[in-house]
């Protein structure tokens, strides 16, 4: 799973400052979203739509009552269902609009492209595999060398049990006899 890049002084920058709280919370949201589905920063519409709902969405606390999300300066506000928070996240420049939907501005200037992610993803999981069997391999030689020489010191009593494959059994006999070997 990706992981998404925010610098610690973001919510301090001037564009998340001019759409308060409820700009940044939107702005993580959909950072988040473009990192998990791995869209290079596109928000189509009805995704940017479902995100903007979502963190407005009424929520109860645990006493049992309802809040709702508000915007408020002095004694006036509003309900922030009621703004267009599409348009504002555009006009402080977070959003930009192209075909379809939206990109998140910059994105990609912080976070990796579904191709980099991809590629990274595909040489991790080879430089694993060839660990783990270079692992193996170290581990059955090992093995192969104590019961080779017979090193009873090293072979104590079984502890653990679990039905074993035949193919298992053909590599490793010695669980059959009651004993493994520490080094396995």
């Amino acid at each position: 799973m990706p992981w998404v890049k925010l610098d610690d002084q973001y919510p301090d920058h001037p564009k998340i400052r001019d759409v308060g709280a409820i700009g940044l919370a939107l702005q993580t949201a959909a950072i988040c979203y473009c990192g998990r589905y791995l869209t290079d920063g596109f928000l189509s519409y009805s995704v940017a739509d479902a995100l903007i709902r979502s963190v407005l969405s009424p929520f109860t606390r645990a006493d049992g009552s309802i809040w709702t999300v508000a915007v408020t300066s002095g004694m006036s506000g509003e309900d922030a269902e009621e703004l267009d928070w599409k348009d504002l996240l555009t006009k402080a420049r977070l959003w930009e609009p192209v075909d379809g939907g939206y990109r998140v501005h910059d994105y990609l200037e912080y976070n990796p492209s579904k191709r980099e992610y991809v590629q990274t993803s595909k040489l991790k999981r080879k430089a694993g595999q060839a660990g783990g069997q270079a692992s193996a391999q170290a581990r059955a030689q090992t093995h192969t060398q104590h019961v080779l020489n017979g090193s009873s010191s090293e072979i104590q009593p079984r502890t653990r049990t679990r039905t074993r494959t035949r193919k298992e059994e053909e590599k490793n006999p010695l669980p059959l006899l009651g004993v493994t070997c520490t080094y396995c």
